[in-house]
């Protein structure tokens, strides 16, 4: 199932570009609303919200730039571009009234980058029965 959606985002670049799009802009959304209007009462929330973003994002973006064959600049690409884009959501939060920037946050996001390029490798190599 994980492998015909991976092979779906793969042949429909169209599609996995807007869905990339969507994941950035919905990403960017979220990191514009002031801190006062974020209610949480445990840090689990933000976790789970930084790590699930990032895994998405990086879906969509080795989706979009994968050739036939997967290789370490692929990857080594897709941790810098997702590092990158991390890094500028903490420095944009920062400007976003009682926002602040929070290194545990780029490490949660790294984390889903990580485990979205592993999940990904894995089903794209996975025969299909």
């Amino acid at each position: 199932m994980i492998k015909k959606i991976i092979l779906f985002f793969e042949k429909n670049k169209n599609f996995s570009i807007i869905a990339l799009i969507g994941v950035f802009i919905l990403m960017w959304c979220f990191s514009s609303i002031p801190g006062s209007a974020i209610q949480a009462k445990s840090i689990w929330p933000s976790r789970i919200y930084h790590f699930s973003i990032f895994f998405a994002f990086t879906f969509c973006f080795i989706a979009v730039i994968n050739n036939k064959k997967m290789n370490v600049k692929i990857f080594l690409i897709t941790i810098l571009v997702s590092l990158g884009i991390a890094c500028l959501d903490e420095i944009h939060q920062y400007f976003v009234p009682m926002r602040s920037v929070d290194f545990g946050d780029i490490l949660t996001d790294l984390t889903g980058v990580i485990s979205s390029i592993t999940i990904y490798t894995f089903f794209r190599n996975k025969k299909i029965k």
